[in-house]
């Protein structure tokens, strides 16, 4: 008899997120049924779908990803700007970062940030964020412009001791003032991290920059924060400012 025989092959990366040796073959086996399904005689790649990804896959994953994209220059700055309601003249803006992948869609951080974070690869993100930034700035300070930049920080630069001096070796190297640096944290996490973030206001007041924290809500404990920590402005949460325009009353809690 004349028997036709096709040949299969599934391929998996094994690095240091993979886990176990049966973890391994279970992912190799979902390649190889891959090639199967597609007719034989394929070779298939597989890539873990996200939601089969445990959290250290899954911050390798996105980890990986944006190191292509800072390299491929698909990671670029968004700037929404803020008005000081004290009459003052400067051009304040929030820093937002997006990351637009391969096939051009743009991606934004509530997809990638939690499992970076959980993986504790967001030092990375944080330094490529205020380098872009402090770059900006100085292009801005050639043409006479004096901005100032809030930038959002992970947990990670809490507790990274070289993070600071990095700073300050930037400002100096691209001729920056740190006043023109607002940095900000979730308030979670600086309630969380009480003696990380009192050294990192301590830190930004000594240097010059300044402190500022997210989603400020009515909580009593985040009000205990503020005794602790010297902090310069606040970001009040969603919940306290939705539907200010139509419930005045909102303003009188």
């Amino acid at each position: 008899k004349s028997i036709t025989i096709t040949c299969s092959i599934g391929i998996t990366q094994i690095d240091s997120s993979s886990g176990g040796a049966q973890n391994i073959l279970t992912e190799v086996q979902k390649a190889s049924n891959k090639a199967i399904n597609k007719g034989g005689n394929k070779i298939h790649l597989h890539v873990p779908d996200a939601n089969d990804m445990n959290v250290r896959q899954l911050g390798m994953y996105w980890y990986n990803e944006i190191n292509n994209a800072i390299k491929q220059k698909r990671m670029f700055l968004v700037f929404q700007p803020f008005v000081s309601l004290s009459g003052e003249n400067s051009e304040n803006f929030e820093i937002f970062m997006r990351l637009r992948n391969e096939k051009g869609d743009t991606i934004f951080p509530r997809e990638f940030l939690t499992p970076i974070e959980s993986s504790n690869f967001s030092l990375h993100i944080d330094r490529w964020l205020v380098a872009e930034a402090i770059k900006t700035l100085a292009e801005q300070y050639k043409i006479g412009n004096r901005n100032r930049f809030i930038i959002k920080l992970t947990t990670a630069s809490l507790s990274d001791d070289k993070f600071m001096p990095w700073v300050t070796h930037n400002l100096k190297r691209y001729k920056v003032k740190a006043k023109s640096l607002i940095f900000q944290i979730v308030v979670t996490q600086a309630a969380d991290n009480l003696r990380q973030t009192q050294t990192l206001a301590k830190q930004l007041h000594k240097l010059g920059s300044q402190l500022s924290i997210d989603r400020f809500s009515d909580n009593k404990e985040i009000f205990a924060l503020l005794k602790h920590v010297k902090v310069d402005f606040l970001k009040l949460d969603n919940e306290m400012v939705k539907d200010i325009s139509t419930q005045p009353d909102k303003l009188s809690e």
